[in-house]
């Protein structure tokens, strides 16, 4: 009897403490700080960047060379081989960025562009496209920089709910662009 009344007891004692948490769970769209950087080296795309600790970091599987996520907010890194002439002077610059621009708003027509412009990522030549659209259906600030060398074009897609994208791009998307480095792949 007295075996059974404490089993009772202990039972009642933990359902008594359910759902009398106050504590919320965690919000899985939640943007979270950087937590510090981590280096990453993938040399069979020719990359390193430094990433942030407090995100999930993933390698990806050719084209993607690798992601980094958090709540609704992530970076991904792209590698594409490329046989046909990279764009290096002003001119050809300026073409690519117009068909990149034209080819984002053929796959999504709700793409408002921002800002596009040329620049340079390190000593690389790239174009860059900012703007809102729609990934999954759910709009997005979108940062798409194209990063012409090595025969390739590496794109940086970074996009975050248009609510936090300023200040994600502040915290993790700019120094991760700042950090990137792109040398000729291991073979």
């Amino acid at each position: 009897m007295v075996r059974r009344t404490t089993i009772a007891l202990a039972v009642l004692g933990a359902l008594a403490g359910c759902g009398s948490d106050k504590s919320k769970p965690p919000d899985a769209t939640q943007v979270r700080p950087s937590g510090g950087n981590v280096a990453v080296k993938v040399p069979d795309a020719g990359v390193s960047f430094k990433a942030p600790a407090a995100w999930r970091r993933q390698k990806g599987k050719a084209p993607l060379v690798y992601a980094v996520q958090t709540g609704q907010a992530t970076l991904a890194l792209w590698r594409y081989p490329r046989t046909e002439q990279l764009p290096v002077t002003h001119k050809a610059l300026q073409a690519a960025k117009e068909a990149l621009v034209a080819q984002i708003r053929k796959r999504d027509p709700t793409f408002k562009v921002t800002k596009a412009k040329l620049l340079h990522v390190g000593p690389k030549r790239a174009v860059q496209v900012l703007g809102t659209g729609a990934i999954a259906g759910n709009r997005r600030t979108i940062r798409s920089t194209h990063i012409y060398t090595e025969k390739a074009e590496f794109v940086v897609d970074a996009y975050a709910p248009p609510t936090v994208f300023d200040r994600v791009d502040t915290q993790v998307f700019a120094p991760v662009l700042d950090s990137l480095q792109i040398a000729k792949p291991r073979e």
